[in-house]
């Protein structure tokens, strides 16, 4: 395959192996053969051939695969005015190496999370292409797809876009001195800085966008960020806020992550929201119980399960975080995990979880505080099928199995 007429010259458009028709060489949409990235690919021209033959014998439609270069070469254009003139080119090498691989993939789709991120989000980083641009476009993308439909959980796809974005906007390179650390004190050349603050802003911005799987890593990256680059990642205000300020001794970034990490149920902003939370009456527990979430599912509803599941047990090496459950699946039944956090949640297989799992006593998970447990009430649910509790610093959790839902319900109370 070779370029698509729109990107090159109108001689070469002519030429009987262009791989687009007339018509779509005429689009309205189409660049100009005169547009910084048609120069482009005519100085990359053999480059170029290259990656989009590959692409079609690797299973890319051919005029998706034509189709797709023009919008990228759309997207692209406006940034010829932002960069020097060997990032705008490694930029656009960057956008038609991933572009041909999502065609081949059949993942180059209206709607998809990397179409998007490739269209809507790299143009928007220039901090981050002006100097790695490479790098950041295979972030994004692969960040986009994990984050908007990868395997094991879906995040929020617009909120974590914005945030890559702000914390590309808050990445403005430090100057290096005379012995070449910044002025964070790090040393390295600004290219290779770029590459892991990129890596590791996408990262942050996953995990704080639903991806709970990454937390442990998101929570070592956004230590390791210069703090306003990790503030906008996390979508944490720089000025103080009262309601949280005092608890955490101010908007200090270490002590938030310090006190999550600690307490994978509590976030400024997010951690007593609890008064508005739904509520339910467990049987021996004084008081109402906040709902934090409801997880899980039938399976063809996009669930995990054919039947309900069972809870059995916390993983007591992360209390709050993590839970053992049981489901019956055909002739068998199977181990399964919950990882969730105030952020997101998954829920995956698990065939050696019962060997890191800590069954709970069930009187303990009912009788909060110690004390007599509360009287019976009308109102108390009934038809639990499992149950396990954890302490946390912002309450007693409880993760409820119950025999009539596929659900299960992660609550918290006060004691």
């Amino acid at each position: 395959m070779t370029l698509p007429d729109a990107a090159r010259s109108p001689e070469a458009a002519r030429s009987p192996d262009v791989v687009a028709s007339p018509e779509a060489a005429t689009a309205t949409a189409a660049p100009t053969a005169s547009s910084a990235f048609a120069s482009r690919a005519l100085a990359a021209r053999d480059r170029y051939d290259a990656v989009l033959a590959r692409a079609l014998a690797h299973g890319a439609e051919r005029d998706v695969l034509a189709d797709a270069v023009r919008e990228v070469a759309q997207a692209a254009e406006p940034l010829a005015d932002r960069l020097a003139a060997e990032a705008f080119a490694a930029t656009c090498d960057a956008l038609v190496d991933v572009t041909a691989r999502l065609a081949a993939a059949r993942r180059w789709r209206t709607g998809g999370p990397e179409r998007a991120a490739v269209l809507e989000v790299v143009p928007r980083l220039t901090g981050w292409l002006a100097t790695a641009p490479a790098v950041t476009v295979a972030a994004v993308v692969d960040g986009a797809r994990a984050v908007g439909g990868g395997p094991g959980s879906h995040g929020d796809l617009t909120a974590w876009s914005r945030r890559v974005v702000d914390a590309a906007h808050a990445s403005a390179p430090d100057p290096i001195t005379e012995d070449g650390t910044n002025a964070t004190g790090t040393t390295g050349t600004t290219a290779a800085r770029t590459v892991d603050l990129v890596r590791g802003a996408v990262l942050v911005a996953a995990w704080r966008s639903g991806l709970v799987r990454y937390r442990d890593a998101a929570l070592d990256a956004a230590r390791r960020l210069p703090e306003h680059v990790a503030r906008a990642a996390l979508s944490l205000v720089t000025t103080d806020e009262p309601a949280w300020a005092e608890t955490v001794g101010g908007p200090d970034l270490v002590t938030v992550l310090d006190r999550h990490a600690a307490d994978p149920w509590w976030w400024p902003g997010l951690g007593d929201t609890d008064g508005a939370a739904p509520t339910v009456l467990l049987r021996g527990v004084h008081g109402p119980a906040h709902v934090l979430g409801r997880f899980g599912g039938f399976r063809g509803f996009g669930g995990p399960w054919l039947s309900p599941a069972v809870v059995v047990g916390a993983d007591a090496r992360h209390p709050g975080l993590r839970w053992l459950l049981l489901a019956p699946d055909g002739a068998g039944t199977v181990d399964w995990t919950l990882v969730a956090d105030v952020h997101g949640a998954f829920v995956a297989r698990a065939p050696h979880a019962e060997e890191t799992v800590a069954h709970l006593d069930p009187g303990d998970m009912f009788c909060a505080g110690g004390g007599a447990p509360a009287p019976v009430r009308a109102e108390d649910l009934a038809d639990l099928s499992g149950s396990a509790s954890v302490d946390s610093p912002s309450g007693r959790l409880m993760l409820l199995s119950r025999t009539g839902s596929y659900d299960v319900l992660l609550v918290r109370w006060t004691r």
